[in-house]
């Protein structure tokens, strides 16, 4: 975990993990947390994207900036919403060094969410109670994406539509979901499949058990157990996943009914666009990009 040990060896181990299932290009993700680790984070990314800028292709924020009621696995303690002075090294920093931030629109106003566009950063929307209005408004100012739709957000239901409502109303709006049979129902990827079309991409949401023998591990605070292919706190709540991108391919294509052939580009080509990296990506022969949750 990222979070744990803020090093270049940290981010080496990420990529030697990653190739045995054949991803060449990730995002270290870092979740919510106290901003000197923020500032430790952008400093050791910053550095290592200068050796190796096709392993590491920028930092992803999830969080601070969340809905407390939609945490999930989050530490309480470190949610908060943005201050000027941090918005503004993320600016300067820019998508070089933070690639993609994660943050709840009902939190973030409007004009930091430009702020951050502005600066070239792909913001997402995700652990948001977010109307089905205030979302579609976030998506005005400029968030591109929903992070693990489905997950840590409110519900599609008939009177709310809510954050999965406006996110599938939405053509322009990038998804990334993840593919394990535990955080989203199989049915509800080929739904969103069949309207999103290539805005839908495939995430992990990995942690330890991806690349490990371990029963448990610490996230945001608190341990989280590993069983029957699930990672889960004593409380029951979700704590990522133990699912490669492989797997994630091989589940669409088994259980979703999507061809080989437009699983690896939801593996590969949709998340490198998501990011607005396809092109760097391609002229660098880095064919096997894609976005990835640690």
């Amino acid at each position: 975990m990222f979070n744990d040990a803020i090093t270049a060896k940290t981010l080496d181990t990420m990529h030697r993990t990653n190739l045995r299932s054949g991803t060449t290009s990730f995002l270290p993700t870092l979740i919510t947390t106290c901003d000197d680790a923020i500032w430790q984070a952008m400093d050791v990314v910053q550095n290592y994207r200068q050796s190796y800028p096709y392993r590491v292709l920028g930092l992803h924020l999830e969080g601070p900036y969340l809905n407390p009621s939609r945490r999930g696995i989050h530490d309480a303690g470190f949610i908060r919403p943005p201050d000027s002075q941090m918005v503004d090294a993320l600016t300067k920093a820019g998508s070089e060094v933070v690639k993609l931030v994660t943050l709840a629109p009902e939190v973030v106003s409007a004009p930091l969410i430009r702020l951050l566009v502005a600066a070239g950063i792909v913001v997402s929307a995700g652990h948001t109670e977010a109307s089905f209005e205030t979302a579609l408004a976030g998506f005005d100012a400029g968030i591109s994406m929903v992070t693990h739709l489905f997950n840590a957000m409110s519900p599609w239901l008939g009177r709310t539509p809510g954050v999965v409502g406006a996110a599938l109303s939405r053509a322009d709006v990038y998804a990334g979901v993840i593919a394990d049979g535990h955080h989203v129902h199989y049915g509800s990827i080929q739904l969103a499949h069949r309207i999103k079309q290539d805005r839908l991409f495939l995430v992990t949401d990995a942690t330890p058990p991806a690349g490990a023998q371990v029963e448990s591990f610490v996230i945001g605070g608190q341990e989280v157990f590993y069983k029957d292919g699930k990672c889960v706190s004593a409380e029951g709540t979700l704590g990522g996943s133990a699912l490669t991108m492989i797997e994630a391919v091989q589940n669409c294509v088994q259980y979703v009914n999507i061809s080989l052939a437009e699983a690896l580009r939801m593996a590969t080509l949709y998340p490198a666009q998501a990011i607005g990296m396809a092109q760097q990506l391609a002229s660098g022969s880095r064919v096997q990009s894609r976005y990835h949750t640690f």
